[in-house]
């Protein structure tokens, strides 16, 4: 059974349906950028970041849905008329997801402090200073004993 449809809703379908297609071009184009990121970040770090995973997850699920809509499977129109879509985050535990979290809020506790960092630096610059002063020491006595090695002779 068909659907009989006005000219009006026919007309205002083709103008979603433009909009939606300038959204789904661009959305094509971040997942791309998406794409190299995680590959670059695996390449470097051997790991990847969960959280960019999931969103990439559901960013395609988007593209799915506009999809949809543009082949008039769909006449439910994608966010934002719609909720935005949740990931299918397939090969991803929960456990893996929350340990990534976990790191990240480690990390930023870690950049949130300034103060702890510059103390750390300066207990490895007076490190470095000390074990300065102990190597001048050594070539001074090396030099001392030279030059009475010297003398004796």
């Amino acid at each position: 059974m068909k659907a009989k449809h006005s000219k009006d809703e026919s007309f205002i379908r083709i103008l979603f349906m433009l909009l939606f297609a300038v959204v789904l071009n661009i959305s094509i184009s971040v997942v791309m950028l998406i794409g190299f990121l995680q590959w670059l970040i695996r390449m470097i770090r051997h790991d990847e970041i969960i959280r960019l995973k999931e969103f990439s997850s559901s960013l395609n699920e988007f593209n799915y849905q506009i999809g949809q809509f543009l082949t008039l499977n769909e006449e439910k129109k994608p966010f934002p008329f719609s909720d935005w879509p949740e990931p299918e985050m397939k090969g991803v535990s929960e456990a893996e997801f929350d340990a990534d979290i976990n790191n990240e809020s480690t990390q930023k506790k870690e950049s949130d402090n300034p103060g702890e960092k510059s103390n750390l630096q300066e207990m490895q610059n007076s490190e470095l200073s000390s074990n300065a002063s102990i190597l001048d020491q050594d070539l001074t006595d090396d030099e001392q004993f030279d030059s009475m090695k010297e003398s004796d002779s």
